[in-house]
């Protein structure tokens, strides 16, 4: 499983999977979601959006949106990531503009849009022809803004410190984290910095960074055959009784049951997922890839979801490579 908040590659990045669950995250990439079988919630600005079969969501770059999965078992969907530098002629929109509804549901949803999301669901692990994807991306967009709507990005302070402050969290969920160090960091109070957490993303600090970490336990759980010691060590949590405590409430097993439970119903194929560095676990480093640009503003329209292991992963090349 590829942590969903982790920083995308550059081009156009296709994946099909079982999502559990997703915190609230950001990308500096476009985001497409097509609801393949299975009930989620996106949210998206403190609104949120069942989806159902057929369903298909856009998300512009920075904008924060968390996501779940209700049906485990059977729940599915593609997802597809575009970074700024495959979206062309479209960047000055996306830039300046931002959803006013992020999902169009199936009876709505134009053909074309379906036709690319599956088209590119089914490219070969070896395509790297990016003009295609790049291309299926313009279909998509040119057929669903109209649906969407478009407003002027707003200014909002506590979106933009949220951003930052994820952003910063993303980064660092390894290391010992607290309100204070990040509002050092940060140059802003703590005081200020519980308020935002509480007020947007409607959760206290602690809470967030557990499930970032347990988002990335996950990954190692289903990707790595590194013990569950030294699974809870890269994670960030201080103890195995802490690791093992948060992963009970959240996912109601052990992090063992869980990797028993995954081994029974292994994904065919899937990449290795990254560490917080940009290297593989195979100890191969990935490709450079740009830090997320907090261009947020603030969106009616929601997220929320719950990824688990994927089946398939494409990357197309990105432009001008």
């Amino acid at each position: 499983m590829i942590p969903f908040f982790r920083k995308k590659g550059r081009g156009v990045e296709v994946v099909a999977r079982h999502p559990h669950q997703a915190p609230p995250h950001l990308h500096d990439s476009l985001e497409c979601f097509l609801v393949e079988s299975g009930s989620f919630e996106l949210a998206v600005s403190r609104q949120i959006y069942h989806m159902e079969a057929g369903d298909f969501a856009i998300l512009f770059p920075g904008q924060i949106h968390s996501f779940q999965n209700f049906e485990l078992e059977n729940g599915s969907g593609i997802f597809v990531w575009a970074s700024p530098s495959s979206l062309q002629r479209f960047l000055p929109m996306i830039q300046a503009y931002e959803t006013v509804g992020p999902v169009i549901r199936a009876r709505d949803l134009h053909p074309d849009i379906r036709y690319a999301m599956n088209s590119m669901r089914e490219y070969p692990l070896k395509q790297e022809d990016s003009v295609i994807g790049q291309a299926f991306v313009s279909i998509i967009i040119e057929r669903s803004v109209d649906s969407l709507g478009l407003r002027k990005r707003g200014q909002n302070e506590d979106n933009s410190l949220l951003c930052q402050v994820i952003a910063y969290v993303l980064d660092h969920f390894q290391s010992n984290l607290s309100l204070e160090s990040i509002g050092h960091e940060l140059g802003v109070s703590p005081y200020t910095l519980s308020r935002v957490f509480s007020k947007v993303i409607c959760k206290n600090f602690k809470q967030y960074v557990n499930e970032i970490r347990l988002e990335y336990a996950l990954s190692l759980l289903a990707y790595t055959d590194d013990s569950v010691t030294d699974i809870c060590m890269r994670s960030g949590f201080g103890s195995q009784r802490t690791f093992n405590r948060a992963f009970q409430e959240v996912y109601h097993r052990s992090p063992r049951e869980y990797r028993n439970l995954l081994k029974e119903n292994q994904p065919e194929t899937d990449p290795l997922p990254e560490d917080p560095s940009g290297n593989r676990t195979d100890g191969r480093p990935a490709e450079d890839r740009p830090e997320p640009e907090c261009t947020a503003g603030r969106s009616d329209q929601p997220g929320n979801q719950r990824p688990e292991p994927e089946r398939t992963a494409i990357r197309t090349g990105s432009a001008g490579q």
